[in-house]
């Protein structure tokens, strides 16, 4: 693995290891990756939330999320140091409840973000890549 790629450079073709890690991580499989791993849904007691726009993004991606709980619920946007970017939605829920989540990426710099989201005392978190440009 090299740590930047140069222009035009692309990977098509990842291979096991790489997909296999990618998946560890959370991150949501397409292309070859998801024939062999299948799509990663990170699923806590109360909560389902499926990343169903494109990640790595570079204008907006949505999330679908269920909830499996009565109570509060908080999806929010974090950088790496753990600091609130985008307040997606504070509001209660009730057990089936749907809510479908857009990020926008205006006014973020490109890098990984982590989506939380909370409901009951359940929490969630997602990493996302924003693509500035």
């Amino acid at each position: 693995m090299t740590p930047f790629l140069d222009r035009g450079e692309r990977v098509s073709e990842p291979g096991t290891e790489t997909c296999a890690m990618l998946a560890d991580l959370g991150w949501r499989l397409a292309g070859d990756c998801a024939g062999r791993f299948g799509p990663v849904e990170p699923v806590a007691g109360g909560i389902r939330v499926e990343v169903t726009g494109p990640n790595p993004f570079r204008r907006t991606t949505t999330i679908r999320t269920e909830a499996e709980v009565t109570g509060p619920f908080r999806a929010s946007v974090v950088d790496v140091l753990g600091r609130e970017v985008a307040r997606l939605s504070d509001r209660s829920v009730v057990p089936g409840d749907t809510v479908m989540l857009t990020v926008d990426g205006v006014g973020l710099a490109s890098g990984v973000y982590v989506l939380v989201v909370q409901a009951g005392r359940e929490v969630v978190s997602v990493p996302l890549t924003y693509i500035a440009g």
